[in-house]
């Protein structure tokens, strides 16, 4: 064997070498597109969260509204209750404004904005139900949401503590 054959040995060596660490890099970037891909898609999903409720008893009526707290585009479909004897109601992009008063004065007010439903009970029975959203988000996927399990009873919400800042969970 002479120094060219040698020579040429090595090259083909490098050059094998070279292929392999050729293909691992692209097997890498596939990974790293895929992963990136699932991580956009995830970021991407509306984070819906109860950030208000109030009780309107001479109305009969219980407002919740509902925030997409990651701010992410999504499209309401449909709104609905579990339960027939509960009519509801729903607007985008309204809400509720409160005013915390000290002698008179207003001291504090405070806007709640988004998604905002009014839940009328065809009667004051205890009624345990949840809210189910239907969205479609950036990416055209369709999602359903539900709140916790709401208890209306006498016009009011029952677990109250349970509801206020809770998020919804997608079914």
């Amino acid at each position: 064997m002479n120094v060219s054959d040698i020579i040429q040995l090595t090259l083909a060596i490098i050059a094998g070498v070279a292929a392999i660490l050729s293909f691992y890099n692209i097997s890498l970037t596939r990974k790293s597109i895929k992963n990136q891909q699932i991580q956009w898609e995830t970021t991407h999903l509306p984070i819906m969260k109860v950030i208000k409720i109030q009780d309107f008893y001479h109305d009969k009526i219980v407002r919740v509204v509902i925030e997409n707290s990651n701010h992410v585009y999504h499209h309401v479909q449909s709104v609905n209750f579990t339960m027939d004897c509960v009519e509801l109601s729903y607007q985008n992009n309204s809400g509720v404004i409160t005013q915390n008063k000290k002698n008179e004065k207003v001291v504090k007010t405070t806007e709640y904005v988004g998604l905002t439903i009014d839940l009328r009970p065809k009667n004051a029975d205890k009624v345990i139900g949840y809210i189910q959203l239907e969205i479609k988000d950036l990416i055209g996927r369709t999602l359903k949401m539900n709140t916790v399990p709401l208890i209306i009873e006498n016009y009011s919400i029952g677990n109250l503590s349970n509801v206020r800042e809770s998020y919804l969970t997608i079914v």
